[in-house]
């Protein structure tokens, strides 16, 4: 599965964080809350210590490109509603999460 997602924001200093990590959590219909949202996502997939996690953004009206850059999120990867559910139905708990800055790093 391919598709264009939004990814922490570089320009506020919440880009999310490079490296491997895994899901560790496969959960559906929950609030996700910080100190200046209260989002209600429908799959939310947490895969670091750090509150970063894959699930849809149904309040974002595009993906992909250059979003992230000062229209990006609080670190987390925000995934287009009509594909997430799918993506969701393919994961499991230990789903190996690379997560790279394809600025300066190229996956071949």
């Amino acid at each position: 599965m391919e598709t264009p997602v939004v990814t922490g924001d570089i320009t506020k200093g919440s880009g999310t964080e490079t490296g491997t990590g895994m899901i560790w959590s496969r959960e559906t219909n929950r609030y996700l809350t910080g100190q200046t949202w209260n989002s209600f996502v429908s799959y939310w997939m947490p895969f670091n210590w750090s509150g970063e996690g894959l699930h849809d953004a149904s309040w974002r009206g595009s993906f992909g490109g250059q979003i992230y850059k000062g229209n990006g999120s609080n670190g987390c990867v925000n995934m287009p509603p009509p594909v997430v559910g799918q993506f969701f139905k393919e994961t499991y708990i230990g789903l190996p999460v690379v997560v790279y800055n394809s600025d300066t790093q190229k996956i071949s």
